[in-house]
Formats: C-alpha cells, sequence, structure tokens
C-alpha cells in the first residue's frame, strides 16, 4: 500500500541505468504499477535504451504516474547519475528518492515497503539489506564485509549492506552532506558522511534475484572499481581522526561521529555529568565504572590495567576516564601497599588455610623463584578477593552519595516537566 503523501513527503523513484536493455523495458512496466513518479536517467546508454525510453514516453497516460527521462550524452558513471536524478526531482517538488538499479536484481516488491519505512523515518538514510545465501558472489560477499567493516570504523554506523543499490534518500538532507566518490563509490561513502553530518540511518531486508531473464549485466570493473574503494576509505579514514569535528547539518542528536569526535564524546565527562543528573541509568553506570576501577587496582596486573579500564568502560557504557582516573589514583596513593598485603594475606590463607607469617617465606630455602611464585600466586589469588570486596563497598558508597540531593527522572519539580492540570506543586 502507497504510503500518505503530504508536503513534508512526496517520494519519487530514481532509476538511473546504462546498456540495460535487456532488463529495462520490464523493470520500468513493474516500477509503473507501484504508481509512483518515476525518473530514469539515461546515462549515456549506446545500445536501444534511448529507444526503450521514448517508447515508454509515449505510452504515458493522464492517470497514470508521472515519468521522467534525464540523458547524459556521455556516461558519467553511476554516481553523477544519480545525482542528475537528485536535481531533477528536486526540481520537481519532491522530499524523498527512492533508487533503484535496472539490471532486474533488485525485486520490485520491495519499493513500497520501502517507502513506508521511509515515511516513519523521513531525516534518515534508509537502506536495503540483502541476504548473503545461496547464489551471493563471493568476491561481493569480501567486499560487502570490508566496505561495512569500514563504515563502522569511519562513523560509528553498523550497516549489513552498504552496497545496494536500493534505497531511500532525504533529498534536502543528502543536499547538505558533502560527497566525493564518483561511479559505484558514491553508495559507500554517503553512508559515512550522512552519519558524520549527525543523520541516522535506517536498514529493511529486501530480496536479491541472482538469476535474471537473459543473464546479470554489471558494469563494475573488479580492479579499477576495488582500487577506487581502497583510496576513497584511506582518505575517509584520514578526515576521520584529523583533530576537528565535522559540522552537524542533519540531525546533531545522532550519536555517530568521526573517530576524533567518537573518542572526544567517550571521553568527556562533562556529558556523563549531565546525563547523571536525570537519568538513573547513568548513575548506575557511574558507580559500576568506579567499583570496576576499584578492581582493576587491586589486580596485579601490571602493564595492562590501562587496556582493562577502556576495554571494561566499553562494556559497561561507563565513563572511560573514570575508571583510568580511579584505577591510576589507587595504584599510586598510599593505600597501594596495604591492598597488595591484604591480597597477599587472604591468598595465603586461602591456600593453607592460616594467615601468613614471615616465616612461611624463606629465600634461603626456596630460592628466589619459588618464594616468587609462592608470593605472586597468593597475590593473586587474594587480590580477587579483596578486589571484589572493595569494589563492592565502593559501589554501595558512591550509590549512596549520588543518591543523595540527586532528582530521581521521575520527579517533574526538578527536571523542568510541566505539573499535569490540577496538579500543585509545593
Amino acid at each position: 500500500m502507497l504510503s500518505p503523501v503530504s508536503e513534508s513527503f512526496r517520494p519519487a523513484i530514481v532509476a538511473p541505468t546504462y546498456n540495460n536493455a535487456r532488463t529495462l523495458s520490464g523493470v520500468l512496466n513493474e516500477l509503473t504499477l507501484t504508481a509512483l513518479p518515476l525518473i530514469v536517467v539515461n546515462d549515456g546508454c549506446t545500445d536501444d535504451s534511448a529507444t526503450m525510453l521514448r517508447s515508454w514516453l509515449a505510452t504515458s497516460t493522464t492517470d497514470g504516474p508521472d515519468r521522467f527521462v534525464v540523458t547524459h550524452e556521455i556516461n558519467r558513471g553511476k554516481a553523477q547519475a544519480m545525482a542528475s536524478g537528485f536535481e531533477r526531482a528536486r526540481e520537481l517538488g519532491y522530499t524523498h528518492a527512492l533508487t533503484i538499479d535496472t539490471d532486474g536484481q533488485h525485486d520490485v516488491a520491495d519499493v513500497l515497503p520501502m517507502i513506508a519505512r521511509a515515511a516513519e523515518h523521513p531525516d534518515s538514510l534508509v537502506l536495503g539489506s540483502r541476504p548473503m545465501g545461496a547464489g551471493y558472489p563471493t568476491g561481493s560477499r569480501v567486499g560487502r564485509f570490508i566496505s561495512n567493516l569500514m563504515i563502522w570504523i569511519e562513523s560509528g554506523t553498523r550497516v549489513s549492506d552498504s552496497q545496494c543499490g536500493l534505497r531511500v534518500y532525504p533529498l534536502a538532507e543528502l543536499a547538505k552532506v558533502p560527497t566525493f566518490a564518483d561511479r559505484f563509490g558514491f553508495e559507500t561513502e554517503v553512508i559515512t558522511r550522512f552519519a558524520w553530518a549527525g543523520g541516522l540511518v535506517q536498514q529493511r531486508s529486501v530480496k536479491c534475484i541472482y538469476e535474471v531473464a537473459g543473464g546479470r549485466t554489471s558494469h563494475f570493473r573488479p580492479w579499477r572499481d576495488s582500487f577506487s574503494a581502497s583510496f576513497m576509505h584511506l582518505r575517509l579514514l584520514g578526515r576521520s581522526v584529523l583533530p576537528w569535528p565535522v559540522g552537524k547539518t542533519v540531525n546533531a542528536t545522532a550519536d555517530h561521529g568521526t573517530v576524533f569526535e567518537r573518542l572526544a564524546n567517550w571521553f568527556n565527562p562533562l556529558r556523563t555529568f549531565r546525563q547523571m543528573k536525570t537519568n538513573p541509568a547513568e548513575r548506575e553506570k557511574l558507580a559500576s565504572g568506579i567499583a570496576t576501577g576499584v578492581f582493576i587496582a587491586t589486580v596485579p596486573a601490571y602493564g595492562l590495567k590501562t587496556v582493562l579500564c577502556l576495554a571494561a568502560a566499553k562494556v559497561l557504557k561507563a565513563p572511560p576516564l573514570l575508571l583510568l582516573t580511579t584505577s591510576t589514583a589507587l595504584n599510586v596513593s598510599f593505600t597501594s601497599p596495604f591492598t597488595i598485603a591484604a591480597s597477599i594475606a587472604v591468598g595465603h590463607m586461602l591456600l593453607t588455610g592460616e594467615w601468613p607469617a614471615l616465616g612461611h617465606y624463606n629465600l634461603r630455602v626456596d630460592g628466589f623463584w619459588k618464594t616468587f611464585g609462592k608470593v605472586g600466586g597468593e597475590w593473586l589469588l587474594g587480590s580477587v578477593i579483596v578486589g571484589a570486596a572493595l569494589a563492592a563497598i565502593a559501589y554501595a558508597i558512591v550509590r549512596f552519595l549520588l543518591n543523595l540531593g540527586t532528582p530521581d527522572a521521575s520527579d517533574q519539580r526538578f527536571v523542568g516537566f510541566a505539573p499535569a492540570p490540577g496538579a500543585v506543586c509545593e
């Protein structure tokens, strides 16, 4: 069913085509049944596509969907063909463009569900995601995995199919996102740059038709296009690590961005403090982070504590700076010798059943390495117990202190919610 059309949501189909005469007519006939306006971009076709498009335009009816053809005299590549289609769609007053390839590998039955998803999320980029089942080429499988991984590294956005041509672009938001890749690279680059701009990416499963009547037609040049894609990702990754932000031109609330922006946001204590004031879950993360920092400070994992703190912060979604500060402060403070002694004592007690005495450690009898191994084993075992106990105490204290004078999110008097009609605030 066609999604409701309004002034803020007027979708059209943009179908770039290049020498797909064998499948073009059938694809256009199916697309016409969707009742969506259709803009076809003839990207310098040298086969019978131009003749087919003239015939297709001539069969247009007044009660059918609008039809338009944009023609390139020479082949400019898919990126330029899509850009021409988007420009024409904007001129005609359309707000969204669904792109679809004309090689017959996309199922037209997925068009209206994709439009419906875009209507639910009009500011988002909506991607089709093809299943990687039997028939999916091995080379495409590898390329898709690498492309998805690079987009995640560059922007923090996780996608399952960065190379599917069936997608819906919000044209107003897209106009604010600069892109530079040509040919097939545009469809990958735009995801990263859309996320940098603050935009959200939605995904929907779509079908892929592997067995196309008359055989598949591909204009992908494996060596040249793969090299171009590699260079594009290197360029995007290089920009992503530069120490200045990218303008949030689409939606500043999206939690994406360059590598530098995400690291800065992750280590930013002010962000945690602001969220902690009104969100009990953030207070839980803060207390858990401090408790974990205490535990890591207690165990003798020297040389690995920074890595452990960062890994724990990622798992707990706790402020990494908090864990690092807690662990470092305890390691260099006057309490460190006491926690070490307590750990060795507890470890010795667990292993031998009695409290340690100096007579239990005799270098002359046992030698250095045996004594070192004995003390080290007791320290390691005991530190787990002592660390867990200190972490539990730290957690309880921090939760108690954080709850003192901190309004709960449900308390309307403190967080600025308007009182319900008739309610009286004391």
